[in-house]
């Protein structure tokens, strides 16, 4: 796949993210902080939640490239985050990914039920994919994008996974009364509300999946 142009901003297309999320009020389970000294993992985790949001309320003022970059590095923080030692490893660091990953649905819910603002909204509009000089057909081209989201969506849909399977093992653990494992009532909260978030966050990747495998997705839109 080519490069996406604006005047000259390329992007390197690795991960995106309606508007409904899952928020009821989440018990701050107070054996746990919620950030650790000596790291930047809450305050990226917090930036990248801004980013994907103003996306969301406002597509005619973020360029389509801005949007992969954000996903992308979403993505990446997702990972730096998990493998952090200076964080807490609970039901603090799942919450504020299960945020994030809101965030990243709910982006990639809009992108798919409405094209048209995300793909020719004024901040997108001379964004095209090319290789070198050659710039492709306006057919190809929103094709080309089409399959960028839909690789987003994928790669969103794996951490998604990820993340359930993490939910799940805390909830084993729970249950058979791992040592060194001693669930709070808040934290046992905390774990249903994670829970109903990551069933509900692929329920909607579903739907958002099969809507970017049709190739006649952007044909509505334009």
């Amino acid at each position: 796949m080519g490069t996406l142009h604006s005047s000259a901003l390329p992007i390197n297309p690795s991960g995106l993210g309606v508007n409904a999320d899952l928020t009821p009020d989440v018990t701050q389970d107070s054996s746990q902080p919620a950030a650790s000294a000596g790291c930047n993992c809450y305050l990226s985790n917090h930036t990248l939640v801004s980013r994907i949001d103003a996306a969301i309320k406002d597509p005619d003022r973020t360029g389509l490239d801005r949007i992969f970059q954000a996903l992308q590095d979403a993505s990446l923080h997702v990972s730096s985050y998990l493998a952090c030692a200076r964080c807490n490893g609970g039901c603090p660091r799942l919450i504020n990914l299960a945020v994030l990953h809101q965030r990243q649905v709910s982006l990639l819910c809009s992108m798919a039920k409405n094209p048209a603002a995300y793909l020719g909204g004024a901040a997108s509009e001379g964004l095209r994919f090319a290789l070198g000089a050659y710039r492709l057909p306006d057919e190809d081209d929103l094709d080309h994008k089409r399959i960028a989201l839909l690789g987003a969506a994928r790669r969103i849909d794996a951490l998604v996974t990820s993340f359930d399977d993490r939910v799940r093992s805390h909830q084993d653990a729970e249950m058979v009364g791992e040592p060194g494992i001693e669930m709070t009532e808040a934290a046992r909260l905390n774990l249903r509300w994670l829970l109903d978030v990551a069933r509900n966050l692929k329920s909607r990747l579903k739907v958002i999946l099969s809507i970017l495998e049709n190739a006649n997705w952007t044909t509505a839109g334009t």
